[in-house]
């Protein structure tokens, strides 16, 4: 097998190369194994997703045999049971009984479908977004809004009742795995976007700092950035992640007196590195002195478009490759709103090709719609049983391989070089990404011997970064240059830059005699005539 082959065998879009000994890596794939049915030999099956289920209690007959037919037919063996579901957004933060029928609902499953060998865990969700109305502090953002459906997890009421909710299910049902929601985090709890700035977190930063600072205080401060600045944003992202850890623990602490061995898993929060890049804290103090276990995330919702996958899958490349070896990490393949009128089953395939190439361990399959017919759209489940050796084969064969390639460079506390206006905040991302994808070139998230870094990823870097990476290779956009430039660095660079705001050509041209097998004199000058968003920022660079 050649390595334009190899590459789009494992890619599908986004790319990856390995180094090692690998029969597969070294271009011999074993004959057979790439494509196949389903084979109700476990042995065989190292892949086995965990998928999403909502079991709708009036329809009970008709429920279990969609999950045998699932067994079955497409070989799935472990499914979460939804609940108490999005409701009680509108009916308002739910009683105890609503979680003993929960339990009871997963026990009366579980047994049914015991001779199946189906495992029956629980999707605790939502995990924080529980509904308004109940006498705890609600998670409060920098601007003053509070949320009406999400507690702060640093009210000790909070802790103890959610704390009794999940031991209700577990002392009757026992699930295989419980499944903590994505919203297990503070600073994206609408219509709060930056969390959370209640008073019990204004005391405990309090106490951090020796100093009180009022919550408007803070929104000035974290309006610029100045050394003063940065270290106040990254203390408060140690707050924050200090406060979901505390809540993890009280959590792990209360399952531990009745059923240790229960493993809980964690959806990792689109805002978890700005709330303090908590999910290796949080996952480990949830698992106790079981495996930690975290679904991470990378997919598009509502979306057939695929070009951006890269970029879609990137965070989990990154977050697998920093994570502790002794992490299980799942994929985030999610269809969400779970039919193929919004994501193709080619697209789901490729997320799926493309995070086992990354050395994800398996995957949480959103393979069923949400509703009273679960599998009316096979599309999803059919894709699986016709894959699944594929996936195999791919997991098997890169176990013992390293990613090689460019390295993205990627801070999780680049946020704090941005100043906070307002909306869902996020570090800078490197948009090398775009590119690399595109025109499928090699990839890594550590420890490549060329690294990429574009835009505001510059401004997240310490001297001792930058003079580091000028020691080696080295690709900067213009964007990130300048920024380097304006740093002082360039001498360091080569180069004199200045920023353009005006252009004064329609083409670029290619100096032919420097490039093999280029015909054409002329590119095309997206800077001048913009249809997009291209244009936004140019530079002039001289020696």
């Amino acid at each position: 097998m050649n390595r334009k082959d190899f590459l789009q065998t494992i890619g599908f879009g986004a790319t990856a190369f390995f180094v090692n000994s690998s029969p597969l890596a070294a271009g011999n794939s074993p004959s057979g194994k790439l494509a196949g049915s389903y084979s109700s030999d476990l042995s065989e099956n190292i892949i086995d997703p965990i998928v999403p289920f909502k079991f709708y209690g009036n329809r009970k007959q008709f429920m279990l045999r969609q999950l045998i037919e699932m067994r079955e037919e497409y070989g799935f063996r472990r499914f979460l049971l939804t609940g108490p579901n999005e409701e009680v957004r509108l009916s308002g933060f739910p009683s105890p009984d609503i979680y003993t029928s929960i339990g009871n609902q997963i026990l009366e499953v579980k047994n049914e479908l015991a001779k199946h060998d189906i495992e029956i865990g629980w999707w605790c969700a939502p995990t924080f977004r529980m509904g308004g109305g109940a006498p705890f502090q609600y998670i409060t953002g920098i601007d003053g809004a509070v949320s009406g459906t999400t507690p702060c997890p640093l009210d000790k009421r909070f802790q103890h009742i959610f704390s009794e909710y999940i031991t209700t299910v577990i002392k009757i049902a026992n699930p295989s795995i419980i499944q903590f929601e994505d919203d297990y985090e503070l600073s994206w709890q609408p219509p709060v976007s930056f969390g959370c700035f209640c008073p019990l977190h204004l005391n405990e930063f309090a106490l951090m700092e020796n100093k009180k600072y009022s919550r408007e205080e803070l929104l000035e401060i974290f309006r610029t950035v100045t050394p003063e600045s940065v270290r106040l944003r990254r203390r408060w992202a140690d707050l924050s992640r200090k406060s979901l850890v505390e809540f993890a623990k009280k959590v792990r602490s209360e399952i531990d007196k009745i059923a240790p061995d229960t493993r809980i898993s964690l959806c990792q929060s689109g805002v978890s590195d700005f709330d303090g890049f908590f999910i290796e804290d949080v996952a480990s103090a949830l698992a106790g002195k079981t495996r930690p276990l975290v679904r991470l995330y990378g997919t598009n919702y509502s979306s057939f478009e695929d070009i951006s996958i890269p970029e879609t899958v990137f965070h989990a490349l990154y977050s697998k490759q920093h994570l502790p070896g002794d992490f299980e990490c799942i994929h985030e393949s999610d269809t969400y709103p779970h039919t193929r009128f919004f994501m193709s089953s080619n697209k789901l395939k490729s997320l799926m090709t493309v995070t086992l190439s990354y050395g994800l361990d398996d995957f949480l399959l959103y393979a069923t719609q949400y509703l009273d017919n679960p599998i009316e759209d096979k599309g999803y489940v059919k894709m699986f049983r016709d894959e699944h050796k594929r996936f195999n084969t791919i997991k098997s064969e890169l176990q013992n391989c390293r990613l090689a390639g460019c390295e993205v460079v990627y801070k999780p506390d680049g946020h704090v070089f941005i100043p906070y206006t307002h909306g869902v905040p996020s570090p800078p991302v490197n948009d090398w990404m775009r590119v690399l994808g595109r025109f499928g070139i090699p990839y890594t998230s550590k420890e490549g011997h060329v690294k990429v870094v574009s835009g505001n990823i510059a401004k997240t870097l310490s001297e001792a970064e930058i003079e580091y990476l000028l020691k080696g290779g080295l690709l900067l956009d213009a964007f990130a240059a300048n920024i380097l430039f304006e740093k002082g660095w360039g001498k360091y660079l080569g180069v004199d830059i200045r920023p353009r705001n005006q252009l004064s050509f329609c083409y670029e041209g290619i100096r032919k005699q420097k490039i093999e097998n280029i015909e054409g004199d002329l590119m095309y000058n997206f800077a001048f005539a913009p249809a997009g968003n291209e244009g936004s920022l140019f530079y002039e660079l001289s020696p």
